[in-house]
């Protein structure tokens, strides 16, 4: 299993990822989004070294840890529809995509201005695959969260 690359977990009813996804080292793309039972993303998750996509959305989570900065090679992340999730940390640095558009339960958003300079394509919380609206259907974004999105877009 240290050499599986992809990872689809879409719908099923996973609570909580095992301590030992961290052993997973070639794993780049992780998707759980549509898993209705996951409440917790633990640190172990970020420990994977080359992760480039992680989708989240439709899940129960209400925080991602700090440690998802260390997440070296994390360029997309899906949180779409995440609306139990509170408040984004500091995001990683090669991080290119963050989708997270009805994110209703969303109220603060850390700053992630070095990210920006590095090379960030989008930051956008949207709603609709060709809409692309900041903080759309983010209704308790509060001011500091939004003038961080606004300097770093």
């Amino acid at each position: 299993m240290e050499h599986l690359k992809f990872l689809k977990l879409l719908g099923t009813s996973v609570k909580e990822l095992h301590p030992l996804i961290g052993n997973l080292v070639a794993l780049r793309k992780l998707r759980l989004g549509q898993c209705n039972n996951l409440e917790v993303v633990r640190d172990d998750l970020f420990c994977i070294i080359s992760l480039e996509m992680l989708n989240l959305s439709r899940t129960k989570i209400k925080s991602i840890p700090t440690s998802i900065k260390q997440a070296a090679q994390l360029s997309h992340l899906f949180l779409t529809g995440c609306k139990s999730l509170k408040s984004l940390p500091e995001l990683p640095p090669l991080l290119q995509s963050l989708e997270a558009g009805g994110c209703t339960s969303l109220k603060t958003v850390s700053s992630s201005s070095t990210a920006i300079t590095q090379g960030w394509e989008e930051y956008i919380f949207y709603r609709g695959l060709h809409e692309k609206h900041i903080c759309s259907n983010c209704p308790k974004l509060d001011e500091n969260a939004r003038s961080n999105i606004m300097a770093d877009a």
